[in-house]
């Protein structure tokens, strides 16, 4: 498994350089607030114990390549902070386990903006991603299974989501540029699945099942940074907001207007 990570990260990382040095390329900085949909579900004491999620926060790097009509092509990599909480009641006792709390992934998307003549604009984004499951805390294993059941981590894989956002983008003179905007991901099967042991104070026992999809919701601000800036032969120049001949025709109509008005004080 870490081989494979590790060839699959060595290819982003060509893709993005090989972008670079086109000097066709921008770098994204992202984030904002999330919040992650975890399944619940309990084989026994409903609805005396609970799992929720709570807010949490969203962080992404990514690098854009142009491909020419306001669409281009990107690389993307987030870390997802999913906050996973459990209840517990008077007449319920389990053990401290949770489902992992940093997830990354990695993934490509498609963006496409539309830019008024003012240099701000809407725009789309569809992306697919690889999750990577983060290790659970204190997954608990019973010896025997319980409501037939196993207990402990059942289920922890990769996980595969498809993301889409719509955002506001505005550039600056640099063609540097903020964006503001929604995302969701959609997981496509459950790559993680937590099956917790849980006991009444009777003794009896069931199960608490906490299963994820890696899908979350989350709004951001962002800035991006046009890498052409970095050469200097292919730098953006600021876009003047005057006109250049108007200014120079004002300076010598007063410099006319100055020299007439000395060539009558010494005469």
């Amino acid at each position: 498994m870490m081989k494979k990570l590790f060839l699959l990260a060595i290819f982003f990382w060509a893709v993005l350089f090989s972008a670079m040095a086109q000097r066709n390329f921008h770098i994204e900085i992202s984030g904002g607030p999330s919040r992650s949909f975890l399944s619940y579900e309990n084989s026994a004491f409903e609805p005396y114990f609970r799992s929720n999620t709570k807010w949490a926060w969203q962080g992404s790097l990514r690098g854009f390549y142009e491909l020419g009509n306001d669409l281009e092509l990107g690389v993307q990599f987030d870390l997802v902070k999913r906050n996973h909480w459990r209840t517990f009641l008077y007449d319920t006792v389990s053990s401290l386990s949770f489902l992992g709390d940093n997830v990354f992934q990695m993934g490509f998307v498609l963006r496409k903006t539309y830019f008024k003549p003012n240099q701000t604009g809407f725009f789309w984004q569809l992306g697919s991603s690889l999750i990577f499951p983060p290790p659970a805390f204190n997954p608990t294993v019973t010896e025997d299974p319980i409501d037939g059941l196993e207990t402990g981590m059942v289920i922890n894989t990769l996980g595969l989501g498809l993301n889409a956002e719509v955002g506001y983008k505005i550039l600056n003179r640099k063609e540097n540029y903020f964006t503001a905007g929604l995302r969701y991901q959609q997981g496509l099967y459950n790559f993680q699945q937590l099956n917790a042991p849980i006991f009444g104070l009777d003794g009896r026992p069931g199960v608490h099942q906490v299963t994820s999809k890696g899908s979350f919701a989350s709004a951001f601000l962002g800035y991006g940074i046009n890498t052409s800036n970095w050469s200097r032969h292919k730098r953006k120049i600021p876009k003047r907001y005057y006109n250049q001949n108007k200014i120079n025709a004002v300076l010598n109509n007063l410099q006319d207007r100055c020299l007439a008005v000395f060539l009558q004080f010494l005469l």
